[in-house]
């Protein structure tokens, strides 16, 4: 795989490097121009994994954030049933959280509608409810501050909180301690902060390119994430994981540090998924020829971005043996960018046509093979992960 190389650049520094992955802009109604740019990865000690850029294309991704035609890699809630799915998902993990504590003061980080605010609302009844989001723009909320910027602000200097949320946020910011410090400056001594954000133990060892984008600037596995949070100050309160997600709950810490980010070694982390992500390809696309020369069908389930990303790195997007399928209903009837053929919805005839169904939405594969056997009739040798083969 020429496009994907690593290397030690320097001294105690190790590189996982894409010559060009597509910047992630959303399906379209029609197969279109997209463009891409190199992509490159980091570990070094004392750092969680890193994207390591050059500064124009990270400037690119940063305006992408404050256009009015952003496309999220999932909506935020409000914009369609999936995407309120994961939004009730979220609202039943801070009630979980909060129970039936009273709270006077809340801040929602990234929050990328006021769905999730309203609803707050009319469980929890805070005082004062202010989001923090440089792409929302909503001037007839009376009871919620707009606070157009990005986190941190010096709008919200001195100001204290009971709970803060942050949900898949993280990831997207270039210094994640120094950003869980500020929030620990925002939250009031006995308050509470909640998050999710990626978790890319597995997806790291099976070498899932869903993991990889362009926007997304730290990548976080287990030991990172508690590291990272242990040197802003936090302790844990709960967390679990589920579909590659973490869900925690923070306090301020009032024990001794026992996670020191300085002890963090992630470059074995690094090295296992380049070479996951060689088996990956090498599979997958000898996989797809052979399949073509069979005159047999591949459906892969998950419009996902990493399968764009397959897609465009092998230049299969064509091929005449591959089959999308989803089962978010906007999806259907459009087209990832690298793809010339239309989403389809897995509740179609077509489905049960194909040969393999290969789970391109890794992070739901249970989900989906749970699907495809019980209600269209596979086995389970027909059903694959997307992901490397070592």
């Amino acid at each position: 795989m020429e496009q994907l190389t690593f290397s030690e650049v320097e001294r105690g520094l190790f590189r996982l490097s894409f010559k060009s992955l597509p910047l992630w802009t959303g399906l379209k109604q029609k197969p279109a121009d997209y463009i891409s740019f190199p992509f490159q990865i980091e570990s070094k000690i004392g750092y969680p994994i890193y994207q390591s850029n050059e500064e124009i294309i990270l400037e690119k991704i940063l305006k992408s954030y404050e256009s009015d035609d952003y496309s999220y890699i999932t909506p935020p809630p409000g914009s369609n049933e999936w995407s309120n799915a994961l939004g009730l998902r979220n609202f039943n993990f801070i009630e979980e959280v909060i129970g039936d504590k009273k709270v006077k003061s809340i801040l929602e980080i990234g929050a990328g509608s006021t769905w999730l605010a309203e609803k707050i609302f009319e469980k929890f009844s805070p005082k004062s409810y202010c989001i923090v989001d440089p792409s929302l723009d909503i001037k007839d909320k009376k009871i919620i501050e707009i606070v157009k910027d990005f986190y941190p602000t010096s709008k919200l200097n001195h100001k204290k909180f009971d709970v803060i949320l942050g949900f898949n946020v993280l990831e997207h910011v270039k210094d994640p301690v120094g950003f869980l410090k500020n929030i620990y400056s925002n939250l009031s001594d006995e308050g509470i902060v909640i998050l999710t954000l990626p978790n890319c133990t597995n997806q790291f060892e099976k070498g899932d390119l869903n993991v990889l984008i362009h926007e997304h600037m730290t990548y976080f596995t287990e030991k990172s994430m508690l590291c990272s949070i242990s040197e802003a100050g936090f302790e844990i309160y709960s967390v679990s994981t589920k579909n590659d997600l973490f869900k925690l709950s923070l306090k301020k810490r009032k024990t001794v540090d026992t996670e020191s980010i300085s002890l963090l070694n992630e470059i074995k982390a690094l090295e296992n998924a380049y070479l996951q992500y060689l088996s990956f390809f090498n599979y997958f696309r000898n996989l797809i020829l052979q399949f073509a020369e069979q005159d047999k069908k591949i459906a892969f389930h998950g419009a996902t971005h990493g399968l764009n990303s397959f897609l465009h790195l092998t230049g299969l997007g064509d091929c005449p043996s591959i089959r999308l399928y989803d089962g978010d209903k906007s999806k259907v009837g459009m087209f990832l960018p690298a793809c010339q053929h239309a989403v389809l919805s897995p509740e179609s005839e077509s489905y049960e046509n194909n040969d393999l169904i290969v789970v391109s939405a890794m992070s739901f594969f249970s989900e989906i093979k749970k699907f495809a056997l019980k209600h269209k009739n596979f086995n389970e040798r027909q059903i694959i992960e997307f992901c490397g083969v070592n």
